[in-house]
């Protein structure tokens, strides 16, 4: 039992890809972007109206603990509860519509019974309405808002009794109720034009705010694509401008945030490891000061890198290899992974005594794979580790340098012996 234990402690501490939870836990400083976010939402709050948040950001930029922070403060304030919706774990529209309602649901106080039962009618007499109506309406196009107002006016008496009786019931429970829709661009294209119908739909009861999360070039591909609504690029952006009025975007990391970061960690990596006392070489500096904020522009990737690299410390013996090339390895597995399995192949070049007659060019077929923005980030890498990238010699003797000619034919754990770039016995 006590060798579960500490298995389940070692696993817990690992990198496990998690937002924070709560603002104890903030250590980039986004916590007065969720405090000014909740600001802007209870100020304009009205229960008579509806408005829909946009967070905007590329994947592992924060977005999902900015809303942890942004759930812990808007529920420390008198009369707020935060609903979430997941509509991925659904199927269909019916589906979709249940989930809805059922995380309005939950955002009301247990603490009267009798008033939470009334709600749940009228929640199931709206559902009973609202699925019928789903079909009807455009998934795209500016004729959108018309065609919503049609229907409302010619459905039965009953939808707009519960679009009326549902707000006053909120009104009378002295609640506002904030509904957050996380990761929307992870949906399927079928998904998320359901969802934005959804949103459009019944995100208009007053008294009800929203919050929806998402990568916007990723969410304007989904429309974009065949199986979306086959939108330009700009009718997409326009869509979605009808759906959101509020578009706001965690401040990016900046160059000197990344620098310390990496700087930072890997420090302490190196420190506590087999693998020397810290981060001493130029070559290292140079990347980290440059190439490496490049790439690594969000707390995700940062994070994955150097999950990465503490892995591959432990497996390593400091007389077997250099640990800068080591990590510089790891960042190209991690950035570049088509290159690094085809470092093997490149060997001879790549340890010449003489730099090749074409110069930089010589190393394009290596790089062919990489949109034309990462060449020079994985180019530059391939020069910190080998110096022929970059027209110097050649190593010499007993050196664990990745460039020695000899790295990998003894008996010693070799980062780069197997096409894949995972150590093995050469």
């Amino acid at each position: 039992m006590q060798k579960q234990d500490a298995a389940s402690t070692e696993r817990a501490s690992g990198w496990h890809d998690d937002p924070i939870k709560e603002k104890a836990e903030d250590k980039l400083n986004r916590a007065p972007v969720a405090e000014r976010l909740t600001d802007l939402i209870t100020s304009n709050h009205s229960p008579e109206s509806s408005i829909v948040y946009g967070l905007e950001g590329p994947w592992g930029c924060g977005k999902s603990s900015v809303i942890a922070m942004l759930t812990e403060l808007l529920e420390d304030r008198k009369g707020w509860r935060v609903a979430f919706f997941t509509p991925w774990a659904t199927a269909g529209t019916d589906g979709m519509i249940s989930e809805f309602f059922a995380s309005l649901l939950n955002a009301v106080p247990n603490s009267d019974t009798a008033r939470r039962e009334g709600f749940r009618k009228i929640f199931a007499n709206c559902m009973m309405v609202a699925r019928p109506v789903m079909p009807l309406i455009p998934k795209v196009g500016t004729a959108l808002n018309s065609a919503v107002k049609v229907i409302e006016d010619s459905l039965e008496k009953s939808w707009k009794q519960c679009f009326d009786e549902l707000p006053k019931e909120l009104q009378k429970l002295g609640i506002s109720i904030l509904v957050v829709v996380d990761d929307i661009d992870r949906l399927q294209a079928d998904e998320l034009l359901d969802l934005l119908k959804v949103v459009r739909l019944l995100g208009r009861f007053p008294g009800v705010d929203y919050l929806l999360a998402y990568d916007e070039q990723s969410l304007i591909e989904i429309l974009r694509s065949p199986d979306g609504s086959g939108l330009s690029q700009a009718r997409a952006r326009s869509f979605m401008e009808k759906i959101v009025q509020y578009p706001l975007s965690p401040p990016p990391l900046l160059t000197g945030q990344i620098i310390k970061i990496l700087t930072t960690r890997l420090n302490e990596l190196l420190s506590s490891g087999r693998l020397g006392a810290g981060l001493d070489d130029s070559r290292m500096g140079g990347i980290i000061g440059t190439t490496m904020p490049s790439q690594l522009r969000t707390p995700r990737a940062i994070e994955r890198f150097l999950a990465q690299a503490n892995e591959e410390i432990k497996l390593h013996d400091p007389r077997e290899i250099d640990c800068v090339d080591l990590l510089l390895a790891v960042f190209l597995r991690v950035q570049f992974p088509d290159v690094l399995s085809r470092l093997q192949d490149w060997k001879e070049r790549l340890t010449a005594d003489d730099p090749p007659k074409e110069g930089k060019a010589a190393w394009n077929p290596l790089l062919e794979s990489l949109e034309e923005r990462d060449r020079q980030d994985a180019l530059s890498t391939l020069e910190a580790i080998f110096p022929a990238v970059a027209g110097g010699g050649v190593m010499e003797g007993s050196s664990p340098r990745f460039a020695n000619r000899l790295y990998g034919r003894h008996e010693t754990k070799s980062f780069l012996v197997s096409r894949g770039g995972r150590c093995s016995k050469s």
